[in-house]
């Protein structure tokens, strides 16, 4: 069986105006099947919550604990029914365009998308540190808060979570290629 290159899975889209790079969130099958399981489970208690709400027999004090109770209830159902979305259909989008670069975590189309002006972009490059969990491999690649880095406006973003060091690497030497970017954006 022959594996699949990592960087199969990262979608690279260019025309004349626009660069766009689409990372699919990383599954973790094991977290996926257990917390839509849970959400069965949590769902079922959200049904009978709200039928004892409705129900004439419960008594107002206990209407009211309930009515509280399932505010937070729905909360933590919201969250994890999110995390299940993010692991099936989840992207991280990268675009660049007229001078502009937009981070978007998007699940269903829907996200928050943060701009960068990329004049006040400087110093990116892969993200790496040094000595963790007492290693002292000097190039340990972060796990956390993403691959890629930037410094912006005295504050350093991070971002390209769900990539390996191979395509962290394609991305920034594609980066370094566009038109947009120039030699003083890059550490």
């Amino acid at each position: 069986m022959i594996k699949q290159s990592p960087l199969d899975r990262l979608k690279i889209n260019q025309d004349f105006y626009s660069l766009t790079f689409e990372i699919p969130s990383k599954k973790n099958w094991i977290a996926l099947i257990f917390m839509t399981v849970w959400l069965v489970g949590w769902g079922a208690g959200e049904f009978f919550a709200i039928r004892e709400i409705f129900n004439s027999a419960t008594d107002l004090v206990a209407t009211i604990f309930l009515f509280i109770w399932l505010i937070g209830w729905t909360v933590g159902g919201a969250v994890v029914f999110y995390f299940v979305l993010w692991q099936l259909i989840g992207h991280e989008i990268i675009n660049i365009e007229r001078g502009v670069l937009t981070l978007k975590k998007s699940v269903l189309g829907i996200g928050q998308a943060r701009k960068y002006d990329i004049k006040s972009i400087k110093n990116m490059g892969i993200r790496f540190t040094h000595g963790v969990g007492g290693n002292n491999n000097k190039n340990m690649i972060v796990k956390r808060g993403g691959k890629i880095k930037f410094d912006y406006n005295k504050k350093t973003i991070k971002f390209a979570k769900n990539i390996d060091e191979a395509e962290a690497n394609s991305i920034v030497e594609k980066l370094k290629e566009n038109t947009h970017f120039n030699t003083d954006n890059f550490a």
